[in-house]
């Protein structure tokens, strides 16, 4: 007993209230619903009966989901550089076969058309290459002003 208080401690460091049991049980009956929805088997918690035994639970999870939490930051940052390396791929492949086509067509290639051509996006090296085939001029793709 401490001080004339009516907290105890009992021999395994828990304390021990009047009206504990109540506390416990109806605190027990609200966490047991939000830790079901924040990823704890319902069959765990039904077990369950002291608020000791959910810090206990707790610690052990915790490292269970901080490695699923590295786990699936990884897989999104493999997925994240897989697509922009894709990307990165067809934007390169566009660009190398317009200026293949355009030089076997026109001859060699102004520095200020590989510039062009090397800051454009998709939708533009695409249209060019619609029409590399048909324009009568390198102006007539590549338009100055």
């Amino acid at each position: 007993m401490t001080g004339g208080s009516s907290i105890r401690v009992d021999s395994d460091g828990r304390y021990s209230l009047p009206h504990y049991a109540e506390l416990n049980d109806a605190f027990l009956a609200w966490l047991k619903p939000l830790l079901v929805r924040t990823r704890f088997p319902e069959d765990q918690l039904q077990a369950i009966d002291d608020l000791y035994e959910v810090q206990t639970m707790l610690a052990e999870r915790m490292q269970t989901w901080t490695q699923e939490w590295k786990q699936q930051g990884l897989e999104e940052g493999r997925k994240k550089g897989r697509e922009e390396g894709r990307e990165e791929g067809e934007l390169y492949s566009l660009r190398r076969t317009l200026k293949k086509l355009l030089s076997q067509r026109f001859g060699t290639l102004p520095e200020h058309i590989e510039q062009q051509i090397e800051r454009s996006e998709q939708p533009q090296l695409e249209r060019w290459l619609d029409q590399v085939l048909v324009a009568p001029s390198l102006e007539a793709l590549f338009p100055s002003g």
